[in-house]
């Protein structure tokens, strides 16, 4: 692949994940407290990571005078103003201390994000049509979400032997989502003229093959298991139930046990049930 489009791939694979990681892991009832933990130090730690990651991956990669000196001061310059804004967003958070608030501010992220993925591509289709590139562009971009799933889940399983299934399930979910916003934002300062539109179209077909690979693979750790939900549920009820609200003694059983002692109708409820061990 060029190196516009090999640099647009590792910039979008070092970047930590979003809130629209926490939308997935609540979408297939996986932990979401572990999954806002994780969003948490993974954005941290993540925008002071990144440079440092494409500077290395990029020199292994690449030649070194690929990435020049202008696009390393334009990476930074978009790197701290992602750390200005989450500083000003935990101030907020912590002086308004609302929770209405907090929530109302997490649904306009959503929509900003919604908004950011439509012009990904509006500049890809003006600039560089998606519908132009050869099949290796995709393959490309693809493979890194398919692979990442892959991996994760086998090392959450074999490595981290004492994980649940659920939390191995949110694991992998949040391992495997990408910010596709904060890298368009650090290409799109990166790169000039036609190159926009290529390091946008990256950054979108990115967004949607990772939303697809986290779709199926809740779907499929719902279907056997491995999340709060029931997998003999309605998909639909699946989706639009939260199943995270349980007491806490049911915590400690497997999802298949809460399948087990369940009674149809009050399964994620929070009533009590006559079935379960321990309850009256």
């Amino acid at each position: 692949v060029p190196p516009v489009v090999g640099i647009s791939i590792i910039v979008v694979t070092s970047c930590p994940g979003g809130t629209w990681s926490n939308w997935f892991v609540a979408l297939f009832n996986g932990d979401l407290p572990l999954s806002v933990a994780m969003t948490a130090v993974s954005t941290i730690i993540g925008v002071f990571a990144l440079p440092l990651n494409v500077m290395l991956l990029v020199h292994l990669v690449y030649d070194a005078d690929v990435v020049g000196l202008h696009m390393w001061k334009a990476m930074i310059f978009a790197v701290c103003l992602v750390v200005l804004a989450i500083s000003l967003g935990l101030l907020l958070s912590k002086c308004l201390n609302d929770r209405e608030m907090r929530n109302r501010s997490m649904y306009c992220g959503h929509v900003i994000g919604v908004v950011l993925l439509g012009f990904m591509l509006y500049l890809s289709s003006t600039q560089d049509p998606l519908w132009y590139k050869p099949m290796i562009f995709f393959a490309a971009v693809c493979t890194p979400c398919i692979v990442g799933v892959i991996l994760v889940h086998l090392f959450s399983t074999t490595l981290a032997p004492g994980l649940s299934p659920v939390e191995v399930t949110t694991i992998v979910i949040e391992a495997c989502y990408q910010n596709a916003g904060l890298a368009a934002a650090v290409l799109t300062t990166m790169f000039e003229g036609k190159d926009q539109g290529t390091v946008n179209g990256v950054c979108f077909v990115y967004a949607i093959a990772q939303g697809v690979a986290i779709c199926c693979y809740g779907t499929l750790a719902w279907k056997l298991g491995q999340t709060y939900a029931n997998p003999n549920d309605p998909f639909w009820e699946v989706l639009v139930q939260n199943h995270n609200e349980k007491p806490p003694k049911w915590r400690g059983m497997t999802p298949r046990e809460n399948m087990l002692f369940d009674v149809e109708g009050d399964y994620g409820t929070g009533s009590p049930n006559p079935r379960r061990p321990g309850t009256s």
